[in-house]
């Protein structure tokens, strides 16, 4: 029945985000913007632009119990995105119908894409707005918020559900839009970090030696790793050096172009 409406919202699928969407009204920037980006799934005409979707091979998920790692990367392609597309940082997901018959779609790849995939064009010394400004830049800011202010001691008998819907009620305000932070999604959020808050209770807050100690742990496990790839990184950065473009040093190697970007900068090799 939904694919008979003339709008459905593809980007939140409850548990998981399955594609990423944006509304474009500024016909001039998301034309720049797609000159840079990998072919899009489709593209719906609007009245002032598009709404223009990529679907992933893999949907993200975001329940309280899903991986963080993807989450973020998902954070960063969908901020980076809107960036060069100038999309409306207010759009909350509902877009047209693509198989609506009134839709006029432009269909574009039939491949769904890997997070890495979109990730390549992200440029190495592009920094992240501050104030996120697509749906799923908000949600992890939100996330990430509630437990910077659980962590706090001085929090440890204030409710996080409170706290985190004192901050949508603001971002919506200041978006002049409802948050597609479901009130739902909230507290299954407020839930997980009141677990965690349990567990710094029992095992200690976060004490300077602790942290410390993580940050020795991860040192020392970035030696022992660019140890083991140290003759790839070599092969990488005299084929850079001889003028072999990114690209073909990635294909090579079987990399992504951000990770060959990040060993050449290390290396101060342009």
């Amino acid at each position: 029945m939904a694919w008979r409406l003339p709008y459905v919202q593809f980007n939140d699928a409850g548990a998981t985000w399955p594609c990423l969407t944006f509304d474009c009204d500024n016909r001039e920037a998301m034309a720049d913007g797609l000159c840079d980006l990998p072919p899009y799934g489709w593209l719906v005409p609007t009245e002032r632009g598009a709404h223009v979707t990529w679907v992933l091979a893999a949907p993200v998920a975001k329940h309280a119990a899903a991986r963080e790692a993807p989450r973020r990367y998902l954070t960063a392609v969908s901020e980076y995105f809107h960036h060069r597309l100038g999309a409306d940082p207010s759009f909350a997901g509902l877009s047209r119908n693509p198989l609506h018959s009134d839709a006029g779609t432009v269909w574009g790849s039939p491949a769904p894409y890997s997070l890495g995939q979109l990730a390549s064009v992200i440029p190495f010394n592009w920094q992240r707005p501050r104030v996120p400004q697509t749906g799923i830049g908000r949600n992890r800011a939100m996330f990430e918020a509630g437990m910077k202010w659980a962590g706090d001691e001085r929090n440890r008998y204030l409710p996080v559900l409170r706290m985190l819907q004192s901050i949508r009620d603001r971002v919506c305000g200041a978006f002049e839009a409802d948050h597609p932070y479901t009130v739902s999604e909230m507290r299954a959020t407020a839930r997980y970090i009141e677990r965690r808050r349990a567990r710094w209770e029992r095992d200690g807050w976060h004490k300077p030696a602790w942290l410390a100690k993580q940050r020795n742990i991860a040192l020392i496990g970035g030696e022992k790793r660019r140890a083991g790839k140290a003759d790839r990184d070599l092969a990488i950065i005299k084929a850079v050096a001889d003028g072999m473009s990114m690209r073909a040093v990635a294909r090579l190697h079987g990399l992504t172009v951000s990770t060959v970007h990040y060993i050449a900068h290390r290396e101060g090799v342009r």
